[in-house]
């Protein structure tokens, strides 16, 4: 059995090429073919950062760079630099030993993209590959490369060997386990033009060597679904994202099961079993990030590729695009905003069909369910879908404010749900009432409303313009009826104002974050010491400058999401620092 050291060491020193990546500066490697031109085409997850020290130079451009490298954070930069260097005097010591070189050269290690794969190549297993590329940092990489070699020789459970494919020498560890299910786990490496290529099996690797030139008729790059992800979710400018994400998951998710030993029968029943959900229908899922663009600080765009008409399980998920701006009464001091359109009858007939064939197998019976499980004593049957849903248009709002006193709970705001039938509304309203503390009525602005106490707690119900408004206060619901200044709402705010050129005419979800209101109080409380224990004191979370030395960094966030003919598509995006 491998030692607990041994195992770690192992661990890190493989690990140790790609972490660097995230934290690397180093000059930018000569264009050579993607590691998706390098792929094989069953590709099930894959994540890159083409030029990782081009998307760090990007990051210290963005308002969270801005803050971590800022002038204000400098006191406290240091002394948490100080403290990383006192925590780990002896591993660097020990490293630099080794190596023959401090561990803070290994920064300098990354010098173009960072990547990594879920891959089955043709006829082989599931499995998983790196990519790192290092240029001509040979002094730095080869006596980490011999370190690991030395150490994982000496191990009595690991056997070493090397294979020479297409002229490119692949080294192998075999270590042995004690799993009967997985008796050995092989890793494997070579290093070839600049470029570290760590894998899980030869068979893997032969497949990367095999496109290295990235000519290969058959690579991931040319993935019909891949590719319509990256049509779609390409960049402002057309240039190459700082960051690549994609994932195939009913494929990643069947491919897992059918690896293992314990679950291939489980991986072949769901291979049979998911497309009659039509959950086979889901072909991908990717994101790509932009940092530091020209109209954004940070932007990432998503689309879920699935195949349309939606069919299955996924027809209830309809969002449809009916809202084109904030409502007039969200104020200017909402710490957030979330707004979307579900097609709830849509959704319940989906269920009631996928219920009816598969599970009660014959026509109704959902429906016999859902009347018997609604069935009440006293005879006001309540029908889950003509009695509720039906009475529900689907839009529903909400906005929070920070809460202003101690009790992190007692959040301010107000919820507003879409109505189709008021009369049947109002009896929903009391009947969810019925066992509230205290419930009268009351009037604000004319109309009327009711007062509610329940828990602790007060808040106001009102049905207005075929919508339920549920807010904490007779003041927000004064706000409701008699509407918002323009310099009080969000609409008008100066956050909202900048971002609204970059919204669509139309969404099915819209959210907001002001991430300025809804850090304070937190932020305060880590420089008032009160998470000290955390960190048993070692940290002097006081030498963190004021807030409002700060705030400003805190930029807010907006997120929509539009369907399309592939799928949803989302973006979220912060904007630049107002100075």
């Amino acid at each position: 059995m491998l030692s607990l050291a041994s195992l770690r060491l192992f661990a890190q020193s493989l690990c140790v090429l790609t972490v660097v990546a995230f934290t690397s500066v180093a000059v930018h490697a000569q264009p050579a073919p993607r590691s998706d031109q390098r792929l094989p085409p069953d590709v099930f997850f894959y994540a890159t950062t083409p030029d990782v020290p081009a998307t760090f130079d990007q990051f210290q451009q963005t308002p969270w760079g801005q803050l971590i490298y800022g002038p204000e954070m400098t006191p406290f930069r240091e002394h948490m630099i100080e403290w990383v260097q006192n925590k780990m005097a002896e591993s660097v010591e020990r490293v630099e030993a080794d190596l023959g070189y401090p561990p803070s050269d290994l920064a300098a290690l990354i010098d173009g993209e960072a990547s990594i794969a879920v891959v089955r190549p043709l006829g082989g297993a599931l499995g998983v590959v790196a990519f790192v590329e290092t240029g001509d940092h040979e002094d730095i990489l080869q006596p980490l490369l011999d370190k690991i070699d030395s150490e994982l020789a000496n191990q009595e459970k690991v056997t070493a060997t090397s294979e020479t494919i297409a002229g490119t020498e692949i080294k192998v560890y075999s270590i042995q386990t004690d799993s009967p299910q997985m008796p050995t786990v092989d890793v494997c490496y070579f290093v070839k033009d600049g470029t570290v290529i760590i894998g899980s099996s030869v068979d893997i690797l032969d497949s990367v060597l095999e496109r290295w030139d990235g000519e290969h008729a058959q690579t991931f790059e040319k993935n019909s679904f891949y590719q319509q992800f990256l049509a779609r979710c390409q960049t402002s400018d057309g240039s190459e994202p700082d960051s690549i994400y994609f994932v195939t998951p009913v494929q990643l998710t069947l491919g897992i099961l059918q690896s293992i030993p314990d679950t291939q029968f489980f991986g072949a029943m769901a291979a049979g079993f998911l497309p009659q959900f039509g959950v086979n229908t889901l072909r991908g899922a990717g994101a790509t990030v932009e940092l530091n663009a020209e109209d954004f600080a940070t932007i990432s765009r998503s689309l879920l590729i699935v195949d349309q008409p939606t069919a299955g399980i996924f027809k209830a998920f309809e969002f449809r695009p009916t809202f084109t701006e904030v409502s007039d009464w969200v104020p200017a001091d909402a710490s957030g905003y979330f707004a979307f359109d579900w097609n709830l009858l849509g959704a319940y007939d989906t269920i009631e069909n996928l219920y009816d064939t598969w599970i009660g197998r014959q026509p109704g019976s959902f429906e016999k369910m859902v009347t018997q499980a609604t069935r009440r004593a006293d005879g006001f049957d309540l029908h889950i879908r003509d009695d509720v849903l039906a009475t529900f248009s689907g839009q529903f709002e909400f906005f929070f404010a920070t809460p202003e006193g101690d009790d992190p709970n007692d959040v301010d705001g107000t919820a507003a749900i879409g109505i189709t039938d008021p009369e049947k509304a109002q009896k929903l309203i009391d009947l969810a009432l019925e066992q509230a503390d205290s419930v009268e009525e009351g009037t604000v602005s004319g109309n009327t409303v009711t007062l509610v106490s329940s828990g602790g707690k007060d808040f106001v119900v009102a049905i207005h313009d075929g919508t339920v408004y549920i807010t904490r206060s007779q003041e927000r619901a004064k706000q409701i009826f008699d509407g918002l200044p323009d310099n009080m709402s969000l609409k008008q705010s100066q956050n909202y104002l900048r971002a609204e050129s970059h919204l669509p005419e139309s969404y099915s979800f819209f959210s907001y974050q002001d991430a300025a209101t809804g850090m304070k109080a937190n932020y305060e409380k880590l420089r008032n010491g009160d998470f000290d224990s955390a960190t048993e004191g070692e940290i002097d979370f006081s030498l963190l400058p004021p807030y409002e030395e700060v705030s400003k960094y805190f930029v807010p966030s907006f997120s929509y999401c539009i369907p399309t003919d592939e799928g949803p598509y989302t973006e979220q995006f912060t904007l630049p620092i107002v100075e």
